[in-house]
């Protein structure tokens, strides 16, 4: 973003697709085609006068959709569900962190809400010209999440062309409406067609050679449509279990939170099932002699089903990695209209059975709130905050006086990209054969590379700790040592 701010350019592709080991690097691997995150990115930048500005710019952003989205529940719902629904939302582990992180996944997820919106008016609306205006932006909404994580694409994307084939006969009365749509996607990504052919299609031919070294790794976890409702948030931090029982286990045992994760398990797993059970007693019910309550429920649930064969078969047939939860972020708005079925189709009759819900719904708020976030970030952003990693890249500097030095355990450049994209003014001469020696304890590292094999195990190299090595800054979680290498 800042090489962007400096040469004051306009951005036309997006984050790398496999991470290289200097961010100096472009020529490696190929970038998400489409500048719009690091356009966002730099709008913010911008505005903000900087990044903790830009990090407010981008939460006002992210808020406005967010009430957009709430706002349109209570019109189209009631005030009962859109407060079951803020209540779910607002205090949602993934919501939080997408609403102030600049994470590329973070475009999709976001942006999963409008497009919630506009495919339900569409599919319901009664006046023609709303339902037009919504059809028109469908594929824009979706070429904007595609600029964000390149998964859109394998996705949301298939789900969208397989339900307006199964919905053919209002896709062809709208045909004029999404052809508009497939055109103003395409002036999206005109500005990185044009940079393409200037450098000789410079990054597509990076993109079709990692393609064709790709192969099949497995199916996505589409099972994640079941989980984002809820209260579990381990694939924030980690990939593995050993970061998992980091987060529920380590210095207390978070009782509290783990039964209120059971509870929200609970209420997605059972809106799943009546959600099927709804679209089983609707599914000879004509849409146009269906409210339009009715009508959203039937067909974004439809969208919700069509999304898991969808995006299971475009994976394996582009043999994509699977990846984590954050790939399939596009579908994130729609995973909660199994919750939505149940409380406004299933419970709104039920006063006691729907009291008692409601209840444990505000309790959970409570919790998501007050225990299980401040617990994420007393584990997991507290001790490794900007000012910490600059406190102890500062250290090293200092310390090393221009010397040539080594940092352990790391064998890539991790510190080294870090230091030139937040702290390019420090002195720095790392050199991997010299006998000065920084061992950098980075715990949560530690935690999420113990189960890899990918590093040396930071226990070992801890407590074998040579007899010269003197601790140089660092809280008990990040905090480096100086030794000399025998």
């Amino acid at each position: 973003m800042k090489q962007y701010y400096n040469s004051k350019t306009l951005p036309v592709v997006g984050n790398r697709l496999m991470n290289s080991l200097d961010i100096r690097d472009n020529e490696t691997y190929a970038r998400i085609p489409g500048g719009f995150y690091y356009t966002l990115y730099l709008f913010c930048y911008t505005i903000g006068g900087g990044l903790a500005g830009a990090r407010i710019i981008y939460i006002i952003i992210c808020s406005v959709i967010l009430l957009i989205f709430l706002y349109w529940i209570y019109k189209r719902f009631s005030l009962l569900i859109a407060s079951i629904m803020s209540a779910l939302i607002l205090t949602n582990g993934y919501v939080i962190f997408s609403t102030n992180d600049f994470w590329n996944p973070n475009i999709p997820l976001m942006f999963s809400f409008l497009l919630f919106i506009v495919l339900c008016e569409y599919v319901s609306n009664d006046n023609d010209k709303y339902v037009f205006l919504s059809a028109a932006l469908i594929f824009p909404i979706e070429a904007i999440m595609a600029q964000g994580h390149i998964a859109v694409f394998f996705s949301v994307v298939p789900a969208t062309i397989i339900y307006l084939i199964f919905r053919y006969r209002r896709t062809l009365k709208y045909i004029k409406a999404h052809a508009l749509g497939v055109f103003i996607s395409f002036l999206f990504y005109l500005p990185y067609l044009i940079s393409e052919i200037k450098n000789g299609f410079f990054n597509t031919k990076l993109m079709f050679n990692m393609q064709s070294d790709s192969h099949f790794q497995g199916l996505p976890q589409v099972y994640s449509i079941l989980i984002f409702p809820t209260n579990e948030i381990s694939v924030l931090y980690g990939t593995n279990s050993t970061p998992t029982k980091y987060f529920w286990f380590n210095e207390n045992t978070f009782f509290i939170g783990m039964i209120f994760l059971i509870i929200t398990c609970i209420i997605s797993l059972t809106a799943f099932i009546y959600s099927i059970l709804f679209l089983i007693k609707k599914r000879k019910t004509k849409n146009n002699i269906m409210n339009n309550i009715d009508i959203i429920q039937k067909e974004a649930f439809i969208f919700y089903l069509i999304f898991i064969p969808a995006t299971c078969l475009a994976f394996f047939v582009f043999n994509s990695k699977p990846g984590t939860f954050r790939y399939l972020y596009g579908i994130f708005a729609f995973s909660f209209i199994t919750i939505i079925i149940f409380f406004n189709d299933f419970l709104k009759n039920k006063n006691k059975l729907l009291i008692a819900f409601l209840i444990l719904i505000t309790l959970n708020s409570v919790n998501m709130g007050f225990l299980h976030m401040k617990r994420y970030y007393d584990l997991f952003e507290a001790p490794y905050t900007e000012n910490e990693f600059k406190n102890i890249l500062t250290a090293i500097s200092e310390d090393s006086n221009g010397e040539k030095f080594k940092i352990v355990p790391y064998d890539e450049l991790y510190f080294n990209n870090m230091r030139l994209s937040y702290f390019p003014d420090l002195q720095w001469n790392r050199d991997d054969n010299s006998k000065l020696t920084y061992f950098i304890y980075y715990e949560i590292e530690n935690i999420r590379l113990k189960t890899t094999g990918k590093s040396k195990n930071y226990d070992e190299i801890m407590n074998n700790l040579p007899s010269n090595a003197i601790l140089l800054a660092g809280n008990d979680k990040l905090k480096v040592y100086k030794y000399f290498d025998d």
